[in-house]
């Protein structure tokens, strides 16, 4: 018999994200947490208690699990003061920052901690950004997507491409601005490659921050795990719309 799919998300607040960007990630959130599927959702405790700890019913629990978190738990903060060399081209500064790079970064450790928990006996796990609401943007979708993922089983790790030109990447803007080789928003698969590429994703960031002295966003770091192991993901043409669940 199949075993269900488990859904990992997080929400961690940067240090500078008003309340009012914070609120709307949480009603964005919500739509995901509503929906009956099982998951587990990362958040700080000041978070929850703040947004959440009213609007949690029993219901909602039986198949969403919270595990609390702080900023001493994401493991890149260690490394915060070798961080020296940070310049992104971004038109949007206030966003990346460095604390936004180490917290989007650790999306793969979230899961492997899930893996290893295991708390819902799945044997394939799904990154499912907190806030994908705001790419779907309808209810009925929303619901009808997420529940597709559940009984969606890859081998590799499955993650959405977007449209990029390869000849645009260059050693050195790799390291200072975005590229959509790959979106962020969902990624998954079996536990054992997801394990691979957790660990991967830690070896790099790390490589990154003791020889390069700046961090960028996951899905460079992604791109860069790929030119060295092909044969780990499985990509997809997917876009910042319902294409990126949909077509998992």
């Amino acid at each position: 018999m199949s075993k269900s799919n488990t859904i990992v998300s997080g929400f961690f607040s940067s240090l500078n994200v008003s309340h009012r960007k914070i609120e709307e990630y949480i009603e964005y959130g919500k739509k995901l947490i509503n929906i009956p599927v099982n998951k587990v959702i990362f958040i700080e405790k000041k978070i929850y208690d703040l947004y959440l700890t009213d609007y949690i019913d029993e219901k909602i629990l039986e198949n969403t699990i919270f595990y609390f978190v702080e900023r001493e738990d994401i493991y890149l903060y260690e490394h915060y003061d070798k961080i020296t060399n940070f310049e992104m081209i971004t038109n949007n500064l206030a966003k990346d920052t460095i604390d936004f790079m180490l917290i989007i970064c650790n999306k793969t450790e979230w899961v492997k901690t899930v893996i290893e928990k295991n708390p819902y006996d799945s044997d394939q796990f799904i990154w499912v950004d907190f806030g994908i609401y705001h790419v779907v943007n309808d209810d009925k979708i929303m619901l009808n997507s997420i529940l597709s993922l559940m009984d969606k089983k890859y081998d590799e790790v499955r993650i959405a491409g977007g449209r990029y030109d390869e000849g645009d990447i260059t050693d050195e803007n790799i390291y200072r601005k975005i590229n959509w080789c790959f979106l962020g928003g969902l990624f998954g698969g079996s536990s054992n490659k997801l394990i691979t590429f957790a660990d991967l994703m830690k070896e790099e960031c790390l490589s990154i921050i003791n020889e390069k002295n700046t961090i960028m966003w996951e899905v460079n770091i992604w791109y860069l795990i790929y030119k060295k192991n092909p044969e780990l993901i499985s990509v997809y043409v997917a876009d910042h719309n319902p294409s990126m669940i949909n077509m998992y």
